[in-house]
Parts: C-alpha cells; structure tokens; sequence
C-alpha cells in the first residue's frame, strides 16, 4: 500500500500543470449559468431577507409566531428540493425539472404579490415559491458542469459562484429600496 501510494503520489507530481482554460469565459452555458444563478440567489436571499417583514404587514404581530411561520417555507423548501432531485436523478432529466422549477417559483411570487395583506395567502405564496427556489438551487449546477470541459470548468464555476452571489447584496437591498419608495412590499415582490 505505501508503494502503490508513492507511486501516485509520484505520478500526480510529474503530471503536467493543467492551465485553467479561457473557453469558458467564450461558452455561452457560463454566462446562462451566471444569470441563473444569480436570480435564484436574488430569490432565496430576497425570500430570507423579508419573510419577517412580510408576515408582519400581513398582519401578524407576535415575534415568536413570526419566527415560527418564517420556518414553513423553508421546511417546505427542502422537502421540494429532496423530491424534485430524486426525480431528476431517477429520469436523468435536469433542463424540464428545472424548468419546473423556475414556474414554481414565478407562480408563489404572483400568489404572494396578490396576497401580500393575507397572512395565509402569504405564507402560502412564500411556501411555493422557496419550493421553487430551492429546488432549482442544485439542478442549476448540472448545467455548467455537463456543459463545460474539466479545463473550463473550474473557470466557469468561479465565474457563476462569484457573479451569482452579487445576488445576495443586490436582492435586499433592491427589495428594500423599492418597498421603501413605494410604500409597500407589493412593488418589490
């Protein structure tokens, strides 16, 4: 074992330096990915970010409760997320369940925009569309790595993780400036 190990060792240290490949920056699949990306980030951190907020103008008023219902989308979320991946693993099926995804998330953002001062209405809004947010969370990485030599890849997936996670600054604060000049959260969700 020691020598089949110094062997490998030996073998990775005289293996050529891969160079990380500019392609990626010319694939088109980098750049959707990014886009992606960075609104599902928009979404789940906009989401994380307001759904104290919300419940309260919807009407609630106990901070524990607050706290409590804050959790059901998210349980709701992770539940959504463990299912729709079984079923893409099991149809190897990544763009229609993604797709599915994205329309789950557009349909508990329509519901909540509509129901904003229905506390329940609202949280039903929020639950489906954490669904979507979270499901399509890690269907989103399929694409790039699928897409995308081993050489690219790591190119890529730094270009999609750094421009995707500006989402999680731009979300909130967008979010908040838009409820501020318009009085309400009906024009930011």
């Amino acid at each position: 074992e020691k020598q089949a190990l110094s062997a490998a060792i030996h073998a990775d240290a005289s293996a050529p330096e891969a160079k990380p490949s500019s392609g990626a920056l010319r694939n088109r699949y980098t750049w959707i990915s990014s886009l992606t990306y960075f609104l599902l980030v928009c979404g789940a951190y906009g989401m994380s970010f307001w759904i104290p907020s919300i419940l309260a103008n919807a009407g609630m008023t106990s901070f524990a409760e607050i706290g409590l219902v804050s959790a059901i989308p998210n349980v709701a979320g992770i539940v959504a997320m463990t299912l729709i991946s079984r079923s893409s693993d099991r149809h190897q099926e990544r763009r229609w369940h993604l797709v599915g995804c994205f329309l789950l998330a557009a349909i508990g953002f329509a519901v909540l925009s509509v129901q904003l001062e229905n506390v329940v209405g609202a949280i039903i809004g929020l639950t489906i569309a954490t669904m979507g947010i979270l499901s399509a969370l890690p269907l989103s990485w399929t694409v790039p790595t699928k897409a995308l030599s081993k050489s690219e890849a790591a190119v890529g997936i730094a270009v999609i993780t750094s421009l995707g996670n500006l989402g999680g600054f731009v979300s909130p604060v967008v979010i908040g400036k838009i409820s501020v000049a318009s009085g309400s959260m009906s024009g930011a969700s």
